[in-house]
This record gives C-alpha cells, sequence and structure tokens, in this order.
C-alpha cells in the first residue's frame, strides 16, 4: 500500500454509486477506483490507499477499466464486485 491517502469524494465517488451499496456492503467492504490497467494487473486507490490487485486471483475484473468502482471485502477474501458505470465511452 502507497503512503497516499485519499477521500472518496477526492477520487470522484458519487452518490449513484451510493445506491448501489447496501448497509452491509458499507460495514464489509470498501470502494476501490481502478487508476491503471496492465495486463495482468490492476492498481486501484481508496481511503486506504493503493491496491495492486493480481487478475489470476481476481478473474472477474479483467473486464475493468480505468475509471470504475470496485467493491472489495475488508478481508479481501471475497470476489470484487464492480460497480455499474455512471458514463463511458465506447468506441463505434
Amino acid at each position: 500500500m502507497s503512503g497516499k491517502h485519499y477521500t472518496l469524494a477526492q477520487l470522484g465517488w458519487k452518490t449513484f454509486f451510493n445506491q448501489q451499496l447496501t448497509l452491509d456492503n458499507l460495514e464489509q467492504s470498501a470502494p476501490y477506483w481502478v487508476t491503471q490497467v496492465f495486463k495482468n494487473r490492476l492498481i486501484v486507490l481508496g481511503e486506504n490507499g493503493e491496491l495492486n490487485l493480481d487478475l489470476a486471483q481476481y478473474p472477474n475484473l479483467q473486464q475493468s477499466t480505468v475509471g470504475d468502482w470496485l467493491l472489495m471485502s475488508n478481508t479481501q477474501a471475497e470476489t470484487p464486485v464492480i460497480l455499474d458505470r455512471l458514463s463511458y465511452f465506447q468506441r463505434k
């Protein structure tokens, strides 16, 4: 983990994402913002700092892209969930 810490608001968290969460989600997990995508890993930022996620460990995240929000369990024992996107650009 990196030494820098950000608030969710600083990372771009919106009410739209809160509406996708239950009270249990908020108590047992934390949101992280995808900042970098590599062939075999993702770099994500959250209030608790930076995480380096191995895509071999989390194959469901292979469709993630920069700007996506993930919900990671506090223990990182469960598979992260990709939250619905507020907006996105798509090529023809």
